[in-house]
């Protein structure tokens, strides 16, 4: 059931809280709302239970907005931003930092769910100056999670880009692929592997800008996931192809025509060879003479291919 006034009074501040984040995970956002009000009305201290709060009136906000459309939708989830920004803005405080990296990570979580309905072409330009807010906090906290800055500093880059901002948008890609290039090797391989592939995308989409800064951010990219290991050579040359394809950077259908015909010949290179000297750690399909991974290469090339014609 609800709660009534009465009940209100008896709760202490930092139960209010509490009352409000289960209410918020059970979908009873009308609850949260009253809970987290109640709390501020209290003038309580700017400590942890205020920051989480402040995300609780982030959330609510940011639900009650679920209907609304163009300028106004923005206008909304701006006043949701607001209320994350004032909790890093508190954890950042000479009094807090460091002992409030925690509510810094958890801030960049909020943001993150909170702005996914802006995370589009077109919309998310909108979020740069508070994202840039965000990964700038996660750079100073001590306690950060690698990957998650990279795959921070590669959103900020895709809204940069989305902006128009080609130089802000391939220095923050290039931070990324710093940061996936120096991952913990306690990170799983399968969360390594998918960073490095997404950098590896954005970096050859980026290549279709012809500026310094985009040069070397497409080339860093290749380079590192030619010698990542993670595919073979061959593989690792086809699929950076089709991606230039894909994105742009090789934009004239006949250098189309002629780049898809080198990663089909380099394809067909390595089966001849490979039915020469059969590696057997390298399991193929039956009859083919290929790979799984070189297959889904072929498949790429003739997505592409028909994609163009």
């Amino acid at each position: 059931g609800s709660l009534t006034n009465s009940q209100f009074e008896i709760l202490t501040p930092e139960i209010l809280v509490l009352c409000a984040e289960t209410a918020i995970k059970n979908g009873k956002f009308d609850v949260a709302h009253d809970c987290s009000e109640l709390f501020f009305l209290r003038d309580p201290p700017q400590d942890q239970f205020f920051c989480r709060a402040l995300f609780i009136r982030a959330q609510v906000q940011a639900f009650n907005s679920g209907s609304a459309t163009g300028q106004d939708a923005v206008n909304r989830l701006e006043v949701s931003i607001g209320h994350i920004l004032h909790s890093i803005e508190i954890a950042l405080s000479p009094s807090k930092f460091p002992r409030y990296n925690f509510i810094i990570y958890n801030a960049s979580v909020h943001y993150w769910n909170v702005t996914r309905r802006m995370m589009r072409a077109g919309a998310c330009q909108y979020l740069c100056d508070s994202m840039q807010v965000v990964v700038s906090a996660l750079e100073k906290s001590e306690e950060r999670s690698k990957s998650w800055l990279c795959r921070y500093q590669l959103r900020l880059a895709q809204c940069f880009d989305d902006k128009g901002d080609s130089k802000r948008a391939a220095q923050c890609a290039l931070a990324a692929h710093d940061i996936v290039q120096k991952l913990p090797e306690e990170t799983p391989k399968i969360e390594s592997a998918a960073l490095q592939r997404q950098v590896r995308d954005f970096g050859i989409y980026m290549g279709r800008v012809k500026d310094g800064d985009c040069g070397k951010l497409s080339n860093s990219v290749l380079a590192s996931w030619k010698s990542a290991g993670i595919v073979s050579e061959v593989c690792a040359n086809i699929e950076s192809i089709v991606q230039q394809c894909k994105s742009g950077a090789i934009a004239e259908p006949a250098k189309i025509q002629s780049a898809l015909e080198d990663a089909l010949s380099q394809l067909l290179d390595k089966k001849n060879a490979t039915s020469q000297s059969q590696d057997d750690d390298a399991p193929t399909a039956r009859g083919s003479g290929l790979s799984s991974s070189e297959l889904d290469c072929l498949a790429q090339i003739s997505f592409e291919a028909v994609r163009h014609k």
